[in-house]
């Protein structure tokens, strides 16, 4: 896992408080669209989410598990690998970093440092020990079994 973007961070999103798609873009800073490699169409960047959200445009959740087509299973797995593949990111983060696993006492901006210096602090550990990054991560096996990272064996996460 490398971050690379300055993203903008969703300072109260567990508080409950129902977001609008023009005041999550217009809050969170979302990028303008952008093309994905090889196309010229500029995709949205969105969030994604589960059963819980509700559906909004700037939010990508999985099909009901109900009489999915071939299209919607497809659509399934590969958000669920997305979900994985954030799921690994702050999992990892907050198992090297632990305090990511407690409430941040601090104001939204020292909390905001806070988070910069400990994603800093993983890509210079990614450059100076590169070997030490595949066992955090999940795996898939050629058979689609999902083998866990090491990090979810610290019992913290």
């Amino acid at each position: 896992m490398w971050v690379r973007k300055k993203l903008p961070l969703m300072q109260g999103f567990s508080t409950g408080l129902p977001l609008s798609p023009t005041s999550v873009k217009r809050k969170l800073g979302f990028p303008p669209p952008e093309p994905l490699p090889n196309d010229d169409h500029g995709v949205p960047y969105f969030y994604i989410g589960d059963d819980a959200f509700p559906l909004r445009t700037y939010l990508v959740k999985p099909f009901s598990h109900r009489n999915l087509t071939h299209d919607e299973r497809i659509f399934n797995y590969r958000c669920s690998r997305a979900r994985r593949v954030v799921e690994n990111a702050f999992g990892i983060l907050a198992n090297r970093f632990r305090c990511l696993l407690t409430t941040l006492m601090t104001t939204p901006e020292t909390s905001t440092k806070i988070t910069k210096a400990c994603v800093i602090l993983h890509n210079l550990m990614r450059i100076r020990f590169p070997n030490l990054q595949n066992a955090d991560l999940d795996g898939e096996q050629a058979d689609g079994v999902i083998v866990p990272g090491e990090w979810r064996d610290a019992g913290y996460c």
